[in-house]
């Protein structure tokens, strides 16, 4: 059976010169239980194509999922709704700051 995940958050990875496909480093938020969660994108892409997991972000009350997309031959996530640029994943906030928002206990985000 597939998971399904809601994404909450993002690690971002913002440099000088870096194209807008390359700027995710991961993805999160509340698991079932409300414990926070992180998946580098690598292994997402790997959960998706390999139908282990779906994920999803909320937009406007309705869930729309992330897919992965590719560029020059490098594999990254975006959601069903983006144009080339993961515009929706990049406008959610990041991890870090997400998870001392909901309560620093019960997250457990890997540095």
């Amino acid at each position: 059976m597939t998971t399904r995940l809601r994404v909450s958050c993002v690690t971002k990875n913002v440099q000088p010169n870096s194209y807008v496909y390359e700027c995710i480093e991961a993805i999160g938020g509340l698991d079932a239980v409300g414990k926070m969660w992180s998946c580098p994108e690598g292994v997402a892409i790997a959960a998706i194509v390999n139908k282990k997991c779906e994920f999803y972000v909320i937009i406007s009350r309705r869930e729309v999922d992330i897919v992965v997309a590719s560029y020059g031959g490098r594999k990254y996530l975006k959601t069903r709704e983006d144009g080339f640029a993961p515009a929706r994943l990049m406008s959610l906030p990041e991890c870090r700051e997400h998870c001392a928002q909901l309560n620093a206990s019960r997250c457990s985000l890997s540095s």
